[in-house]
């Protein structure tokens, strides 16, 4: 069977020809060069009208390039970019590399684009024509053989997966919104995402940890993820974030949703707050996440839990608040979960029902108030 070759526009001047890729692939017997169209393909039709509406945008450029370049003085490389960047203007950067690529700059979080960038660079990966690849062209069966190439090559994990296409469905609902493109493969194509029921440490495991007699970055892992704990779950993002406390209230905006949020420092807490320092030595809040979960992970084996992670600490909190009978809207408050219902926005909920609830699970860990 013939191998797939890219179907591409020719541009000649002055005895010489270069050629510039439509982002459509086929054999050599599906392609009827005298009348132009795509033939013995289950998309036919519609890959006949995209390379068809590609060679009438470039004609269309040559025209109204007649009236602004003496075209016969132009070499045949010169015209290929300048009929290449005047498709990419008429067209409104309907290939999906390039305007995701636009898209991620307009992201506002750094940790967001670096998501879209990594996705980007897994579409390389799998296409490294991929800058020519167009909106259009992408149907369902595309985004199934883009899924076995990511589980293939160093990507099983369906929650991976799922973040690499999710980027992807929002670039497309984006180009949707701008006019770029009426095709939605994601219709017909399911994004599958598997729940894992984060670890919750046991009293008594909570309890061993603290008592561990640690060194290092081992004890600093440990102290990290106690601050966290005693710090009602609070995110490493968030605390990566956070400027020196000299008071016994912490006050921030959650850098994942944006919304305000206060609580008291407990003691507990304010004893680790030397580990701070070692925090702010890394250059971003994920490679201190990854730095204290590959620390934790042994220690978590040490004492029972595999498979502990900085996570942990907020799904742990929640667990004991709600072991200990403390009602469910304050451990959502807690949390800095966003209200539930319309009602919830005319009620101006008491946060010091926060304090209380994490003084009264912090004082059942610590065996103070059993």
């Amino acid at each position: 069977m013939d191998s797939l070759r890219s179907l591409q526009l020719s541009f000649s001047s002055n005895g010489k020809t270069c050629y510039a890729p439509t982002g459509i692939k086929l054999r050599k017997d599906q392609w009827d060069q005298r009348r132009l169209v795509v033939v013995r393909h289950p998309d036919a039709r519609k890959l006949t009208i995209d390379a068809n509406r590609m060679l009438l945008s470039a004609q269309d450029v040559m025209l109204r390039l007649g009236g602004g370049y003496a075209l016969r003085d132009i070499e045949a490389a010169q015209l290929k970019e300048i009929i290449i960047t005047e498709l990419h203007r008429d067209i409104g950067t309907k290939f999906v590399l390039p305007y995701m690529m636009q898209f991620m700059e307009t992201r506002p979080k750094p940790n967001t684009r670096s998501v879209y960038k990594s996705t980007i660079s897994r579409l390389i990966q799998y296409n490294p024509a991929m800058g020519t690849v167009l909106f259009d062209s992408i149907n369902p069966g595309w985004l199934r053989k883009f899924d076995k190439w990511l589980s293939e090559h160093g990507c099983p994990s369906l929650n991976a997966r799922s973040v690499h296409f999710r980027n992807l469905r929002a670039v497309f609902n984006a180009a949707i919104d701008d006019g770029i493109t009426l095709n939605y493969p994601f219709r017909k194509f399911k994004i599958y995402h598997e729940r894992h029921q984060p670890r919750s440490l046991s009293v008594k495991q909570l309890r061993t940890l603290i008592s561990l007699d640690l060194y290092g970055e081992q004890k600093n892992a440990r102290d990290c993820f106690l601050l966290s704990f005693y710090m009602i779950g609070i995110n490493m993002t968030d605390l990566w974030h956070m400027a020196d406390t000299s008071t016994t209230k912490v006050k921030y905006n959650r850098q994942k949703t944006g919304k305000y949020y206060e609580f008291k420092l407990q003691p507990e807490a304010k004893q680790l707050w030397s580990v701070m320092d070692w925090v702010r030595k890394y250059r971003s809040p994920h490679t201190l996440v990854c730095m204290i979960n590959r620390h934790l992970k042994p220690i978590g084996t040490s004492i029972g839990v595999h498979g502990l992670t900085t996570y942990c600490a907020r799904y742990t909190w929640a667990t004991i608040a709600a072991s200990l009978d403390i009602p469910k809207e304050t451990i959502s408050a807690s949390l800095g979960h966003s209200q539930n219902t319309v009602t919830d926005v005319y009620i101006t909920f008491d946060h010091s029902k926060i304090d209380r609830a994490n003084r009264t699970v912090i004082d059942y860990v610590l065996g103070i108030s059993e």
